[in-house]
């Protein structure tokens, strides 16, 4: 192959190449989601939430756990942790947020 047309084989990748790069580009902090925190997470843990509708309100969780109970773990700010716990996949029945300590206070399910 000549060295001209090897330059513009390259020049075309290069062509093609770049704008699909420039569109995965995800550096831009209005692309990324917004970090969870315990006020954005309280208001929308409702007794009707199940794993799915919590996985669709809040992404997937950080850890799943539980033996008898799913629990979906969230991370959050300062160290926090919030967990959801589920029957299966049934509705919630309970919410707690952890602190960093390990300390934990129980969450009142809303209506």
């Amino acid at each position: 192959m000549s060295k001209q047309i090897r330059s513009l084989v390259f020049a075309l990748a290069i062509g093609t190449i770049a704008p699909i790069a420039a569109c995965n580009d995800t550096s831009d902090p209005a692309a990324a989601p917004a970090p969870r925190t315990v006020a954005s997470m309280v208001p929308r843990i409702t007794r009707s939430l199940t794993p799915a509708a919590a996985e669709e309100r809040f992404g997937k969780p950080d850890e799943i756990t539980g033996s008898g109970l799913l629990i979906y773990v969230y991370r959050v700010e300062e160290g926090k942790k919030i967990h959801l716990g589920f029957p299966g996949f049934a509705p919630i029945i309970y919410a707690t947020v952890v602190d960093a300590s390990g300390g934990s206070q129980a969450l009142t399910l809303r209506d």
